[in-house]
């Protein structure tokens, strides 16, 4: 108990000496200011005070200071484009490439991205075109793209270019494309 009041009277302390504006002296409605000072009590009705100037015989204003409400700004969203951002170039790297009975298989790693998720997009371009698609999965240190797989009885026999192409929110590129032989 005796904490609290001693709280209370440090509160009113720094409120009547501290608060800068405020004028220190109390007086009755009518006199003029004495320069005595006031002893805080505590009290759990506030006594009013006069301010430097209002010592005329008329009361303060009762109209409390204006206090400048200021309203954001909307902000605006972005609105969406139909073409996708393209994210940074990454580094594809086919390492196998080939027909294995009658499956056409490509394989294919994303060197300095590790994360699962991304899309592989295998691409055969010869006398016919043809193509797949995989999801990336994160190996220790890469992004691994396949096997990617087509099936060779859907195209015609020759040399195919294969391209892998991969994209992620984070990264996308394409391999160098490498020669396929086809056969029947």
């Amino acid at each position: 108990m005796i904490a609290a009041v001693v709280a209370l009277a440090a509160a009113v302390v720094v409120l009547l000496f501290v608060i800068p504006g405020t004028d220190r002296r109390q007086t009755d409605a009518g006199s003029s200011p004495s320069p005595s000072r006031v002893t805080p009590t505590a009290s759990s009705t506030p006594t009013p005070t006069r301010t430097a100037g209002t010592d005329n015989g008329s009361s303060p204003s009762a109209r409390p200071s204006e206090v400048p409400v200021v309203t954001p700004e909307p902000v605006p969203m972005p609105t969406p484009t139909a073409e996708d951002p393209v994210p940074p170039a990454a580094s594809v790297t086919v390492t196998r490439a080939g027909q294995n009975g009658a499956t056409i298989s490509v394989s294919a790693f994303v060197a300095g991205v590790t994360e699962d998720g991304g899309t592989c997009t295998l691409e055969l371009v010869g006398a016919s075109t043809a193509g797949a698609t995989s999801t990336a999965f994160a190996d220790a240190t890469t992004t691994i793209c396949g096997p990617l797989s087509v099936s060779a009885r859907t195209l015609a026999a020759g040399t195919y270019t294969a391209t892998v192409s991969y994209r992620s929110d984070t990264s996308s590129g394409t391999s160098q494309p490498v020669d396929v032989e086809v056969t029947r």
